[in-house]
């Protein structure tokens, strides 16, 4: 096989797990694993402590014509048979399961494997402690039968997730050297590269059906790739407020939870040393679009912006930034005057935060009365005066474009904020 095409089948084969891991796989099969791991553990576990035990009871065999029927029908019952039963069949279940899995070693892994080995090592102490405390060290076929089969379980299961581990190492480990890739091709995969590539599709999508030709003259190239943490993040636009970011995958990470209230689209995935990354952009939303949404403000909510408001002017007084170091796209105006900061959502896995859509919004919002700041109880009203980094009547006048801080320092929280570790320098 072609060293390239072996490159891109070996990053298909991994996206591909990850995202049948994720979106293809029903719940029944892993209701079903968690039944049968639990059979298992109750087959070589529970049953035949529980009638070695009473075999060896003294009880039963004291209470005279009342226990001996009951010793009589113990010592009948083929305990080890339905021991077997459970163990046979909750093997040819995992067994089932592996086979309609076992192209998927992620959740090989996480829902058959390692579980059925936490179990079976359990399973093998409890049966060693159970036979030198309990039975004074007396080996009964019940308990030699049951450490045999723990003690094979552990080897199997124990093998099969090295080998699986093994497997996955493989298709996530990518040796660039090895696959006699280009430097102008290696250059093309830089993460920096790909965001420029969506942004000049994005913005000729966007204007081919735009009437108005002076507005793609308003538009700024993309001027930095901001690092923060776990996301590289290119800002564009002056009057739609576009983002285009790349988010890294983890393991078993949910793709279906990148797009989340038509405020995130999925571009497509990305492969760069190994590394899986998602192409997300934040859709643009004005702030009048999002102010629009009926929504009451809870005190949480405005706690949380606070916050950021608090943080981001820190942020600016520590570093000593002035406009010259921050992008001109960051902040526009209305022809009234009204400041348009940028937005940019968190992604946050299990869903959105109700408070995100509110951070960089909130001094708008009081400006123009959107929230109903009339009908503010006077308890809200002292809370926000209170938690704010100013007065709820300076806020009301937008007077946070006044003492020193320009629009485009106020800008900056909005980043620091959402990236945290953003350097602006």
């Amino acid at each position: 096989m072609d060293p390239r095409a072996r490159y891109r089948h070996q990053i298909s084969d991994y996206v591909r797990i990850l995202v049948e891991n994720d979106k293809d796989i029903p719940f029944l099969d892993v209701f079903l694993a968690k039944i049968y791991c639990w059979l298992l553990l109750a087959g070589y576990i529970t049953l035949p402590p529980v009638i070695t035990s009473l075999h060896r009871s003294k009880v039963l065999t004291q209470v005279g014509s009342i226990g001996e029927p009951a010793l009589h029908l113990f010592q009948k019952v083929p305990i080890l048979v339905i021991a077997s039963v459970l163990c046979l069949g909750s093997i040819v279940g995992l067994v089932r399961l592996w086979f309609k899995r076992r192209r998927n070693c992620v959740w090989l892994l996480n829902h058959v494997f390692l579980p059925v080995l936490g179990n079976c090592t359990v399973g093998f102490i409890t049966t060693l402690t159970n036979v030198y405390t309990a039975h004074n060290g007396t080996w009964s076929v019940a308990s030699v039968t049951t450490i045999a089969v723990s003690a094979a379980a552990v080897v199997a299961s124990g093998t099969a997730c090295v080998v699986y581990w093994l497997q996955l190492e493989r298709l996530r480990e990518i040796i660039p050297s090895s696959l006699s890739i280009s430097p102008r091709e290696a250059a093309e995969r830089k993460p920096e590269r790909v965001l420029e590539k969506h942004v000049r599709v994005l913005k000729k999508r966007k204007f081919q059906s735009s009437t108005e030709k002076e507005e793609k003259d308003s538009y700024a190239e993309v001027a930095t790739v901001l690092r923060g943490g776990r996301r590289l993040v290119a800002a564009y636009g002056q009057t739609g407020h576009q983002c285009v970011f790349l988010a890294k995958l983890d393991d078993g990470e949910n793709t279906t939870q990148l797009e989340h209230d038509h405020i995130v689209q999925l571009l497509g995935l990305y492969d760069h040393e190994g590394q899986v990354h998602a192409v997300l952009e934040f859709t643009p939303r004005t702030l009048e679009q999002i102010c629009a949404i009926p929504r009451r403000l809870k005190e949480r909510h405005i706690a949380t912006i606070s916050k950021h408001v608090g943080q981001g002017l820190e942020y600016l007084l520590a570093n000593g930034l002035t406009t010259k170091t921050l992008p001109p796209s960051a902040v526009g105006f209305t022809s009234e005057g009204v400041a348009k900061i940028m937005y940019l959502g968190v992604f946050v896995k299990g869903g959105p935060n109700d408070s995100a859509a509110l951070g960089p919004l909130i001094q708008y919002m009081m400006r123009s009365n959107v929230s109903g700041s009339e009908s503010w109880s006077a308890q809200m009203t002292h809370f926000i005066t209170n938690t704010s980094f100013m007065s709820l009547a300076e806020a009301l006048q937008c007077k946070f474009l006044s003492n020193g801080c320009s629009s485009a320092d106020l800008a900056v929280f909005v980043f620091h904020a959402v990236l945290k570790t953003c350097d602006f320098k």
